[in-house]
């Protein structure tokens, strides 16, 4: 006998919706992260000072000697982020976990949006206004690790203390698959049970950072402030929903991105440093 077309054996349905994984690092984990109840957040900078160039020593009964600050205020206005999506009301009964699995989806998706505008916006992006790595070096022995030491020490010298590196997981492959001209691999992370640092500043991998490109910084001098805090929410009250039995489903958050000092964040990309490196 055979069962033929017809489903004799129940199938045994595993619960849940199964998808692929999405990114674990997000700008707002290496960067510092607040709220604000205005539309607008607005921050004085010191744009120069000399005080530094004409302090010095004086002698009794003689003038005290003058240096001056410049200040400059500066704002950064919030954005809405938001995206939806329609479903009927069949699936939401029906399909088991679909849900959960809407609450978990669009909020990452969100936030993939989130990193984008906080890294590369024209106007407010960390990106933009970060310092351009420039070469340390005049010979052509020189890897990733040089090219990101001399990046943690143009940080430094601003006296700023670094305390992350954001990569592309290629790059990050890239840096840990360094040999010497013996073959043998500079550092041997295969042993290492941790977070990947050099001088004691953690790399941090992420698709959030194109491949090919880094940035080192001090992830205290900029700040993203949630004006409104990332929120789902389900209606059929949207167009013809509630006739046409649909939900539409809604992802929005609100905030505002402050990069307070320059100089306190480096670019760069890899194939450029290396090249410079070369001459």
């Amino acid at each position: 006998n055979s069962f033929e077309s017809t489903v004799v054996v129940p199938y045994d349905q595993r619960p849940g919706i199964r998808f692929d994984p999405d990114r674990m690092t997000h700008a707002r984990n290496v960067i510092s992260v607040g709220t604000t109840t205005s539309n607008v957040v607005s921050y004085v900078y010191e744009y120069a000072e000399s005080i530094s160039t004409y302090a010095a020593q004086t002698s009794e009964g003689a003038e005290y000697k003058q240096g001056d600050f410049d200040l400059k205020l500066e704002s950064a206005n919030v954005v809405k982020i938001t995206a939806y999506l329609i479903v009927s009301e069949e699936m939401l009964e029906d399909v088991e976990g679909l849900q959960s699995y809407i609450m978990s989806r669009l909020p990452s998706k969100l936030r993939n949006e989130e990193d984008d505008f906080v890294l590369r916006d024209t106007t407010y992006g960390i990106v933009g206004k970060a310092t351009t790595y420039t070469d340390e070096f005049a010979d052509s022995d020189i890897n990733r690790f040089d090219v990101l030491v001399a990046a943690l020490k143009q940080v430094k010298v601003y006296n700023f203390q670094p305390n992350f590196i954001l990569m592309h997981p290629t790059d990050v492959m890239n840096l840990k698959l360094e040999k010497d001209d013996n073959g043998q691999y500079i550092m041997p992370w295969v042993f290492m049970n941790q977070l990947p640092t050099i001088d004691g500043v953690p790399i941090f991998e992420s698709t959030c950072m194109s491949e090919g490109t880094f940035l080192v910084g001090d992830g205290a001098q900029a700040q993203i402030f949630d004006r409104r805090q990332l929120a789902i929410e389900f209606s059929n009250t949207n167009e013809d929903n509630f006739i046409k039995g649909m939900v539409t489903v809604r992802g929005s958050e609100r905030i505002a991105v402050a990069v307070y000092r320059a100089h306190a964040f480096i670019y760069g990309t890899f194939a450029t440093a290396l090249a410079s490196g070369s001459l």
